[in-house]
């Protein structure tokens, strides 16, 4: 199983963040942090780098099912569940 997924949207980059939080939070999902990735490479290494974020996103109640009883009992199920809400956009 993958642990990245990627999709084309059309829009401004700032609007296809939105929704994608917004999407994620019809779908259950929370997001635990949110990287600026063109901010962060600006301000550690001081280099220009395209608009890039990195969205962590977490189902609770499933994560905490999963943490309970075993970790991989539930990851493919969240995995699939999160894969719909990005197709969905």
């Amino acid at each position: 199983m993958g642990y990245t997924l990627q999709k084309q949207i059309d829009g401004s980059f700032d609007d296809v963040v939105k929704r994608t939080m917004s999407a994620l939070e019809d779908g259950k999902f929370g997001v635990l942090c949110d990287i600026d990735m063109q901010a962060t490479l600006a301000t550690k290494l001081d280099t220009a780098f395209r608009q890039y974020r990195i969205l962590g996103a977490h189902n609770p109640q499933q994560a905490y099912e999963g943490l309970e009883t075993e970790l991989d009992a539930t990851a493919g199920d969240v995995s699939d569940r999160f894969e719909r809400i990005i197709d969905s956009l």
